[in-house]
């Protein structure tokens, strides 16, 4: 009597389930080496949106000058914006060392209160709120950690004007292996998609960027306008975590209003700093946002919560950065093949259908 393979094992031998299950273990493998190699490729990926977003500034520059010194001007120009935000934040760390015996005072009597209203609910009091060490030494403790996060973000900005410098100096070079590789029409068409793709990438992170430089505006006219100190911190915080599409904003809201806890006695002005910021970032991602922005892509909300957590846990605060922008770049990559449109069907939003069409 012939022998019949048990159901799963002829499931499982089909050559349409090997392949995913194949697809499977390469993406494993894949976000694994990902996680591995952050300090190096995710700098390398933030230097190719730098590329993208100052290619035809640098065109233009190489058009009145040498290549060599088009591509020094714009290093500079990406150098003095990194240095610009290194002092900020050296001097908002220094204005907060400044504060600290009167915002310690503060906490402390704030964490006493809280302490007292948990122990009467019967509730356990958590131990930053004990009170048994005070935030000073707290702080110290993370010291040697936040040292040692300063050197490795200094370490990978340095690989980001590296790479960029690079890049920008090589593109041309890029386009003319490109003709070389490939037949002409080929070649054409190969650079066509490239530069739709890229267009697109640019359009996307130039409205980030503008929506962004309006929060930023925004946020420190509110802060200065309810007399809340560091208003130039609470607008490069805005500022970056605009890049943070879905997330970002929520995150926004709590240091300015936190601060506003300490700073101010009683909660009235807290108050009034949660509704003004909370009001402030609803009106940039809700209204300003999608007006600059356009239809580029609208990517589904669960699909960029998943991914800012996905690529936070990849690569930390660089991943979940450079989240949207990457998810963005892939979907438009998808978007302009027969055989992936479907995956930028998928990822966009409901109600927005242009990224999954071809463009005409």
């Amino acid at each position: 009597m012939p022998s019949s393979s048990p159901p799963f094992a002829s499931w499982i031998g089909s050559t349409r389930v090997q392949t995913r299950l194949l697809g499977v273990v390469a993406a494993v493998l894949v976000l694994g080496a990902l996680r591995i190699s952050q300090p190096v490729v995710a700098p390398l990926i933030m230097a190719v949106f730098l590329i993208i977003i100052l290619w035809p500034m640098h065109a233009r520059l190489e058009r009145a000058m040498p290549r060599v010194l088009a591509t020094s001007v714009t290093v500079l120009l990406i150098l003095l914006v990194m240095v610009g935000f290194a002092l900020l934040a050296g001097w908002s760390g220094q204005q907060i060392a400044d504060r600290g015996p009167q915002l310690e005072a503060r906490f402390e009597a704030l964490a006493g209160n809280a302490s007292a209203w948990l122990r009467g609910l019967g509730l356990p009091v958590p131990a930053w709120l004990s009170g048994d060490v005070p935030i000073g030494e707290r702080l110290q403790r993370h010291a040697p950690g936040a040292v040692r996060w300063l050197y490795e973000t200094a370490f990978a900005l340095g690989l980001v004007l590296v790479y960029t410098g690079l890049g920008l100096y090589e593109v041309r070079e890029f386009d003319e292996k490109i003709r070389r590789r490939f037949e002409r029409a080929r070649s054409q068409e190969v650079r066509e998609i490239a530069l739709r793709i890229a267009g697109k990438v640019r359009r996307f992170l130039v409205g980030v960027l503008l929506s962004g430089t309006v929060n930023a505006v925004a946020m420190t006219v509110f802060a200065v306008v309810v007399g809340l100190d560091l208003p130039l911190l609470w607008a490069a915080i805005a500022f970056l975590l605009n890049f943070v599409m879905g997330i970002g904003p929520m995150i926004a809201v709590a240091p300015p209003v936190l601060y506003a806890v300490l700073q101010f006695d009683g909660l009235q002005r807290p108050l009034i700093v949660l509704l003004g910021v909370g009001t402030i970032q609803f009106l940039v991602n809700n209204v300003v946002e999608p007006k600059i922005e356009g239809r580029v892509v609208s990517l589904s909300p669960v699909l960029v919560l998943f991914t800012v957590l996905l690529w936070g846990w990849l690569w930390g605060g660089f991943g979940a950065l450079l989240a949207v922008p990457i998810t963005v770049a892939l979907v438009i990559v998808a978007g302009h093949f027969e055989s992936t449109r479907w995956i930028a069907a998928l990822a966009i939003d409901a109600n927005d259908r242009a990224i999954a069409e071809p463009d005409r």
